[in-house]
């Protein structure tokens, strides 16, 4: 993992200026192709801004990811844990709520402009706004999608957060466990004194549930730790504590001094596997802040700016056609035949917007998951928490850089 740390960095910087960087800048030299002869259309555009790009980034990002080295995988939540007992109806509630925000916010550019367009907010041509009449559903689209990731990973949040605080204290359990076992004392005696040790913590409140199991319905250790039906551990889905427990529950009936220091041993390893794991997470910091910041920040900073940057190259261009077409057909001593068509863009402004905001949108999903995999793995609970946290930040940076930037240029403009 160490080794993965240290080579991470070029093939990140490399998936950061040529998969982002370049065809952001790109945006705003695109509607200067029509000089040379170029009508692209909008089909053209969203394949290529849409699709080809973000593909291109996905499958460089999960190259870079296939190189990671294999840890402990957090294993998946089931639906069917008792604190998931209503997860079906959160999700109808999410995907309700989601379709009404969606709702509610994509269509005001349009119904802005129905009733008048008051403040002349939002553009009919470029640069005669502050938005274009698309950005709103953007805007809508990814707060929907935020609106539902978040009422839907939540509770698989909770129940992770919770096995990662046990995974925190177990390995001092394990410390007070093999201390007590190698005492002599049976498992349950040992389970319940490691409970009261470790009084106010998750996994005491798991360790004495295993005691009681041991006490009162006098069933083996393997059972009361791991059955089905009341095993103290059912519903822990955490590698690391399942497999040491399943390693005691096989020594621990052959020879109790040796299973307690095999379990001191192992809580050892666990403590330097924690550190290690801290090393290297402080190591791949520098990385996945710099793409963090990249989705949640300068991506959609850098594009809402290059988009109004091609509004005004629009706005010269369309100037420079209407002069054209003023100088008379027959002027002689043109070095070449200039029309004003040559000048007119193929793709209307607020299409154009919707398209890269939509590239904004995917490309941010693609670097927060590529952030997320690299530090916690596939964790899929986390990964919809990361991208609810982060959608609201690039959807209103976008808006309100794209609305900045266009605002000063207008009154620019106006001043020259």
């Amino acid at each position: 993992m160490e080794a993965f740390a240290e080579k991470l960095k070029t093939p990140s910087y490399i998936l950061y200026s040529i998969f982002i960087l370049i065809p952001l800048a790109l945006v705003a030299l695109l509607p200067a192709v029509t000089v040379v002869g170029m009508k692209p259309e909008i089909t053209d555009l969203v394949l290529l801004y849409d699709f080809v790009f973000p593909v291109l980034a996905a499958v460089y990002s999960e190259y870079i990811l296939m190189q990671r080295p294999v840890a402990f995988i957090p294993r998946q939540i089931p639906d069917s844990h008792p604190d998931l007992s209503d997860i079906v109806q959160k999700k109808r509630f999410a995907i309700t709520l989601s379709v009404l925000a969606f709702l509610l916010i994509a269509p005001s550019g349009y119904l802005l402009l129905m009733i008048g367009n008051p403040g002349e907010m939002i553009s009919t041509e470029p640069l005669g706004g502050y938005l274009p009449p698309t950005l709103p559903l953007v805007v809508g689209g990814a707060a929907g999608i935020s609106i539902y990731l978040y009422f839907s990973s939540i509770p698989y949040k909770k129940i992770r957060d919770r096995i990662k605080q046990m995974e925190l204290e177990f390995t001092d359990s394990l410390f007070v466990l093999g201390r007590r076992i190698s005492e002599g004392k049976a498992p349950e005696e040992a389970f319940a004194h490691t409970s009261r040790t470790m009084e106010g913590s998750k996994i005491g409140e798991a360790f004495e549930e295993i005691s009681m199991n041991l006490f009162s319905m006098r069933t083996n250790l393997r059972d009361a730790i791991f059955d089905e039906e009341f095993g103290a551990f059912r519903h822990i889905y955490s590698e690391r504590i399942r497999n040491t427990m399943l390693l005691f529950t096989e020594s621990v009936h052959k020879n109790h001094e040796a299973a307690g220091a095999s379990i001191i041993k192992l809580a050892d390893h666990l403590k330097e596997l924690s550190a290690v794991e801290e090393r290297i997470r402080r190591s791949l910091y520098d990385v996945t802040s710099t793409m963090r910041s990249t989705a949640a920040i300068f991506a959609p900073l850098i594009a809402g700016i290059t988009l109004a940057l091609s509004e005004v190259i629009t706005k010269i261009l369309n100037q420079v056609a209407e002069r054209v077409s003023r100088v008379p057909a027959d002027l002689s001593g043109m070095p070449v035949e200039i029309s004003p068509e040559s000048f007119s863009q193929s793709i209307p402004p607020d299409q154009f917007s919707l398209a890269i905001g939509a590239y904004v949108v995917i490309i941010s999903a693609i670097l927060t998951r590529f952030a997320g995999t690299i530090e916690y793995g596939g964790d899929r609970a986390q990964l919809k928490y990361d991208l609810r946290l982060y959608a609201p930040n690039y959807r209103i940076i976008f808006a309100v850089s794209a609305a900045l930037q266009g605002y000063l240029q207008r009154e620019g403009m106006r001043l020259d």
